[in-house]
């Protein structure tokens, strides 16, 4: 039952760069887009807190500090760069590039942590950026400069949250998504004055925000959770590379994005260093529970 979970939070994941060209083509805009999946997503946790019990949200002041600062930094700009980099450029593109944030997790371990990179890690990094080249270079490049950077921007800010939410992180995963969400939705509300109300009035924004925040905000991050507490965080992980070429086919299949030989080639590359970071998690968390046992 756990695998059937991962993989429903995996097709909810897959379905977003569908989900945000269509609002696009509707008449949304990107930081309107990003505005209404923010307030909507923290409004249906709240909900469901309501639901689940008030006393599983109960926190020390540092500790809703720590996560409020996690969701308006790395939640809220992965959405508004990624929505960004949508705008100019084909969804597949942006997809290939965002999933490249393993790779800015393995160096910032190394730089500002001074975590040692097994030889794993080093064919990671290499699939990976090998894979940025073949998609960023002048014969195969999408041709929009910023899209690319805020494409690699929106990789950028996920691993920024994955690594300060595994050091900040502590108890029940919903409630740091709670007050997450909470952070992300007042970085939302500041927003406002910047994007006017006329782009926020668009029904499509609307609509497809709500849509966001039910199928990847709240239903998403649910079922992997739970997917995660009956598999373990190793087993989801494998499962989780399936995101990149299941976000690929859905692009392909359901947008008409034509592909090219370098998109292929990119992707490939990258699909590589995902499924060896994978394994190497996987490895790592094996030897860890053997020596435990044996110790």
């Amino acid at each position: 039952m756990g695998v059937i979970f991962v993989l429903i939070f995996v097709i909810s994941g897959a379905l977003n760069p569908v989900w945000i060209k269509t609002a696009y083509a509707e008449g949304a805009t990107p930081l309107a887009l990003v505005v209404w999946q923010g307030i909507c997503a923290f409004l249906l946790y709240i909900v469901f807190a309501l639901i689940r019990g008030r006393e599983k949200y109960r926190a020390e002041k540092g500790e809703i500090i720590r996560y409020i600062l996690l969701g308006a930094l790395g939640m809220f700009l992965t959405y508004t760069l990624m929505n960004l980099s949508m705008e100019r450029l084909q969804a597949s593109y942006t997809i290939m590039l965002f999933f490249c944030h393993p790779a800015f997790v393995l160096l910032a371990n190394y730089l500002i942590y001074k975590v040692r990179l097994h030889w794993l890690d080093i064919v990671t990094l290499l699939f990976i950026l090998s894979g940025v080249y073949v998609l960023t270079r002048p014969q195969g490049s999408p041709g929009d400069v910023w899209g690319i950077i805020l494409a690699l921007g929106s990789g950028a800010a996920q691993a920024f949250y994955i690594l300060y939410s595994g050091r900040v992180s502590k108890g029940d995963p919903l409630k740091v998504a709670f007050y997450a969400q909470g952070g992300c939705f007042a970085a939302c509300l500041l927003m406002i004055p910047l994007i006017g109300l006329q782009p926020l009035s668009a029904v499509a924004g609307m609509k497809f925000g709500f849509i966001l925040a039910l199928v990847t905000s709240l239903v998403g991050t649910i079922f992997f959770l739970k997917g995660v507490g009956l598999i373990g965080s190793n087993r989801a992980a494998l499962i989780g590379v399936t995101n990149l070429p299941l976000s690929l086919f859905l692009t392909l299949l359901i947008l008409k994005e034509e592909p090219t030989g370098h998109l292929w080639g990119g992707f490939l590359l990258i699909l590589a260093g995902l499924l060896v970071d994978a394994l190497a998690r996987f490895w790592r968390e094996s030897k860890r529970e053997h020596e435990t046992k044996t110790a």
